[in-house]
């Protein structure tokens, strides 16, 4: 019989595999003991007037390139306190890591864990004030970047930390007239460094514009803060992702079409490796009807075709979608892609990840059946070229209580996507039985 040997690589994939495995499986181990605990031996704990008291979590799942789930959801963070807003995203080697923010009663502060062994959680930052909304790219083996706003000098500013073997000090990336906020970070491996945008109140908060900063792999600032949109009326909430081979981001943004907060558009833009603006913005999606809501919620780059693919939030129906689009590293757009087709329901939140070995994404979303209804987290698969499996909703966490604020990544060396998110659960009393010796 002939003998089967592998190869150094695809052992230790498999190495890989199976200790996220037993990693996955001991952590939902635990689970299920604190379960069978607090069926046993607790109560729900309630307020004053006798509400249930809840709190919320960080879950997470694994599920396959065929659209099914690999074992059941584990937690992530869930201790007494919320544990809210996860973003995750994996080193050049592919090892993922998850950041959070959570508040304990005494402000919010930011945490950190690494998924490819048993989920070891540790402080990113714990300052005076509240650090929120985190965001995070993976960078050289090892090391990441955290990004969040911070108001410990009464309004709020962007702060980074490198997070790295031996640790990094807080880095203070704008610190200007205004609110600076909502930021995100995406890693340029050609030059291993940073990009940050973020939504910047320096001219009025009345007309927030889209500002960036490059930083090192190894935490220092890269010139100064540059502009990537002024446009008038409110430039919101951007996101950004770096192609690979092509030296070029994209920035995406929600943009305000007037003074009156009524309707909004996606708008984009390219930004060189170097910080130059390239050629003029691009209206994503810039429709004018009176339902019309378009506000970007990811940007996911594929490097099969080198194009990007832009995902937002769309009311053109009455009811939230998930629409995408792609467009190239030169600024051609290709025809909008409607991903979900809800037309009694909502879904909209949209992220997603792109696995190369099997050219297609994973778009995973919040679902809701009405507008204040709990809501569920679903996903979808879509080929690298645009074509929605809308034969299928993947289930990947429902439920009574409210799940909300997904995010994906997909693991390269095992073949698998991780899917994090935010989960409403009820806080329970434990009650230890007191056992004497005879």
């Amino acid at each position: 019989m002939a003998t089967i040997t592998m190869t150094e690589k695809e052992q230790k994939v498999e190495t890989k595999k199976r200790r996220l495995k037993r990693a996955l499986a001991l952590t939902s181990a635990i689970a299920l003991s604190l379960i069978t605990l607090l069926a046993v031996s607790s109560s729900l704990a309630t307020s004053k007037d006798g509400a249930a008291i809840v709190s919320h979590d960080v879950y997470g799942q694994q599920i396959l390139p065929d659209g099914s789930l690999e074992g059941q959801a584990y937690p992530i963070a869930w201790d007494v306190g919320d544990e809210q807003s996860p973003q995750v995203a994996t080193d050049d080697s592919g090892n993922p890591f998850v950041v959070w923010e959570r508040d304990d009663g005494g402000g919010y502060d930011l945490y950190g864990a690494r998924l490819e062994a048993v989920v070891s959680t540790y402080p990113i930052l714990e300052a005076d004030g509240d650090q929120r909304r985190p965001a995070v790219d993976g960078g050289s083996t090892g090391h990441y970047l955290a990004v969040w706003h911070d108001d410990r000098n009464e309004d709020w500013d962007i702060y980074a930390r490198l997070i790295k073997p031996g640790g990094s000090d807080v880095i203070t990336v704008a610190q200007a007239t205004g609110d600076q906020t909502n930021p995100k970070v995406a890693y340029n491996p050609d030059d291993d460094e940073y990009l940050i945008v973020w939504q910047d109140d320096r001219s009025g908060a009345d007309n927030p514009d889209i500002y960036a900063q490059r930083v090192s792999n190894n935490g220092l600032l890269i010139g100064g803060h540059f502009t990537i949109t002024a446009a008038p009326y409110l430039q919101i909430g951007p996101h950004v992702a770096y192609a690979e081979g092509q030296a070029v981001y994209l920035v995406a943004w929600q943009h305000y079409t007037g003074p009156e907060d009524a309707y909004f558009d996606a708008y984009g833009q390219l930004v060189s490796s170097t910080g130059q603006l390239v050629g003029s913005p691009l209206p994503i999606s810039a429709r004018s009807g009176p339902m019309d809501r378009e506000a970007p919620t990811d940007i996911i780059y594929n490097t099969t075709s080198n194009e990007f693919l832009v995902l937002w939030s769309d009311l053109r129906t009455g009811y939230w979608n998930v629409w995408g689009r792609h467009v190239s590293v030169t600024g051609v757009m290709e025809s909008p892609i409607q991903i979900t087709d809800l037309d009694t329901e909502h879904g909209n939140g949209g992220v997603g990840a792109y696995a190369p070995d099997k050219d297609q994404y994973l778009i995973v979303w919040k679902y809701r059946a009405y507008s204040s209804a709990p809501g569920d987290i679903r996903g979808q698969r879509m080929t690298g070229s645009g074509v929605v499996s809308t034969s299928e909703t993947i289930p990947i966490a429902t439920g009574s209580m409210d799940q909300k604020a997904p995010d994906t990544v997909y693991l390269s060396e095992v073949g698998e996507y991780t899917v994090v998110w935010d989960a409403m659960m009820p806080q329970y009393r434990v009650y230890l039985p007191l056992v004497m010796r005879n």
